[in-house]
């Protein structure tokens, strides 16, 4: 079934694995290093290599054989790493990040059922009534020419490659295509109302996903097994739980959407024809020309809600006139201010006094007018501006470095669902002033901000960039000192995987602090190392990962043991650049070289096992 000949295959198993990695963590693991082997571990799982995965006689795997969960989690569960993300109103939403092993699982049955479950829905005529309402699609029905006005390439984006959210180009398209589903839907209707549902994901039901399967549209398509597959994987790999899927990764997105679908198709059903809907994940939208007529109708979807165990949140029911519903970025007005935004066109900016109070005038008429997409916008648009040299800071104006680090980290705090896109400016800044004066000023800006952070977000993206950024500039000492800190408070795991360094020998601390946390809570007497059994099952599978990524040393015997599982040995193989003739680098059998790898050279190849 898997072919590296068929190109829109091998493309949407990047695009799945692209949607591992939530866009707003920084980049601590590289997923284009990780792309090669997801697509020949398909192959192998389909080969039966991983006998972990356990198929039934579709080819969809049904469960995961060997599960040795920690003890605190219920049956066979697997623990994801947990972590906080801001909504636009400042509360907080919490995310996942599932164990990648058996994420992989989830991108091998979508790939099995994807010609007959999502080309189908999302090409057969005949069912394009049941996607209709839905702006938050997961495939692409047909083929798109991409430009870049910066760069002048151009990238095709095909007819059936899926709509990723975390993948840049595709996420891009999605979201352009959304603004013209939605003003389709409008047409001249002048009254709209949008409709939150409350806590979505954490309330959804696992079993609904397999429930789903003899409601429309999904009775018409025979993949009973796939509807299966994503209760049992949503569940086991959220810490066993039936309430809940995890935010944040493209699994959870697909599981959403096809819940969701038949939602709409319950909805159109009860609304009549003067009202039309329109949804995006778990915001709907009513247009019509009667606020009354909008009102009238809730009733009745709160009934269809009721069916799915999920309820409307009253408190973030908003009706506005059309004609004041404006969610374009206005990129010609952007341009036209802020000159360092053409970038097809030549010309510098020296960021001085009357740029940076611009900059901060701008943001501050964007805020007042809750203008927070733009201000994203702006953001990510500042960041590419001096990343490309659009904008220099000259000698004389070299304290300006620090006030727009100052003035990010202010922003930041204030408004933390900017925290992500401010880091990122705060990056370039960075890289622009190694070897400068400026350079420690700028980092004790950055440590001032620690200890507020940690008390005030705890957890969150906003931490989580904030560690990232040191990590990648902090003075080696400082660091060490931040590793010890770590051992004596509760840390994120994402956090730690961060300080994790390229070398043999360099993440001893790291793994002691790991290997401690772990210990403290899944022991058993007269058991040394009973941690080792369940703990790539926790949330520290992460960092662990990343260190053996990294560093070479096989840090108490871990990563030679059979509790380090085969699939991230294979991993490493190809995310180091290693992975040609892999089966014939054993022990004892002459490698390329034709040296033969004997056991005193087993930290340094134990990758290899």
């Amino acid at each position: 079934m898997f072919d590296e000949k068929n190109e829109v295959q091998q493309r949407n198993i990047e695009l799945l694995a692209e949607g591992y990695w939530y866009e707003d963590l920084p980049p601590i693991i590289d997923i284009e290093k990780i792309k090669p082997f997801i697509k020949k571990a398909m192959k192998d799982i389909e080969g039966r290599k991983y006998t972990e995965f356990k198929m039934d006689t579709s080819g969809i795997i049904k469960e995961y054989l060997n599960v040795v969960s920690p003890e605190y989690i219920y049956g066979d569960g697997i623990e994801p790493i947990t972590f906080f993300d801001f909504k636009k109103n400042g509360a907080l939403r919490e995310m996942q990040v599932p164990n990648l092993k058996y994420y992989c699982s989830f991108i091998y049955n979508t790939m099995v059922v994807y010609e007959k479950l999502f080309v189908r829905l999302y090409t057969d005529l005949s069912l394009k009534d049941y996607i209709a309402s839905s702006n938050s699609y997961i495939l692409f029905n047909e083929t798109f020419h991409v430009h870049r006005d910066y760069t002048g390439d151009e990238e095709i984006i095909e007819r059936g490659f899926f709509a990723v959210k975390n993948s840049k180009t595709t996420g891009q398209l999605a979201h352009e295509e959304n603004n013209l589903r939605y003003l389709k839907k409008q047409g001249s209707r002048i009254y709209s109302v949008k409709v939150d549902i409350e806590s979505f994901y954490p309330n959804v039901y696992t079993h609904y996903l397999s429930k789903i399967k003899r409601f429309e549209p999904h009775s018409k398509l025979q993949c009973d097994e796939f509807f299966d597959f994503l209760d049992s994987y949503n569940m086991k790999t959220n810490n066993n739980q039936t309430k809940g899927i995890a935010a944040g990764v493209f699994s959870s997105a697909i599981s959403a959407e096809l819940l969701m679908l038949c939602v709409d198709f319950e909805i159109e059903k009860e609304i009549g024809q003067d009202v039309e809907y329109i949804r995006y994940v778990d915001d709907m939208t009513f247009f019509s020309d009667s606020l009354e007529k909008i009102y009238s109708i809730l009733p009745k979807v709160q009934m269809v809600l009721n069916k799915y165990r999920l309820r409307i949140n009253n408190n973030k029911t908003e009706a506005c006139k059309n004609i004041y519903n404006m969610s374009y970025v206005d990129m010609y007005e952007l341009k036209k201010r802020f000159s360092f935004f053409c970038f097809d066109e030549d010309g510098i900016t020296v960021l001085d006094k009357d740029v940076f109070y611009n900059i901060k005038g701008y943001i501050s008429v964007a805020y007042d007018n809750d203008k927070k997409s733009e201000i994203k916008t702006f953001l990510t648009l500042l960041k590419t501006a001096i990343n490309k040299g659009k904008i220099i800071f000259l000698e004389e104006q070299i304290q300006f470095k620090k006030y727009v680090v100052s003035y990010l980290l202010q922003l930041s705090c204030v408004e933390p669902v900017f925290s992500s896109r401010c880091y990122k400016v705060i990056m370039e800044i960075f890289e622009q002033s190694r070897g400068e004066e400026i350079y420690g000023e700028l980092l004790k800006e950055l440590r001032s901000k620690s200890d507020y952070i940690d008390t005030t977000y705890h957890d969150s993206v906003m931490q989580i960039w904030h560690y990232y950024v040191l990590s990648q500039y902090e003075e080696e000492a400082e660091i060490e000192e931040l590793i010890i800190s770590f051992k004596e408070r509760e840390i994120n795991p994402i956090i730690l995987a961060s300080f994790v360094k390229t070398g043999k020998g360099k993440n001893e601390e790291i793994f002691k602090c790991i290997k401690g946390k772990y210990s403290a809570i899944e022991k058993k007497d007269g058991e040394k190392d009973y941690w080792k059994r369940s703990i790539m099952l926790s949330k520290w599978w992460f960092p662990l990962f990343i260190i053996y990524l990294k560093d070479e040393k096989n840090y108490s015997e871990f990563y030679n043991s059979n509790h380090f599982h085969l699939f991230y040995k294979n991993m490493k193989a190809f995310y180091t650049g290693r992975s040609a003739n892999i089966e014939e680098q054993v022990l004892g059998v002459p490698d390329k070289k034709g040296e033969t790898v004997v056991e005193d050279d087993l930290d340094d190849l134990s990758w290899l096992i």
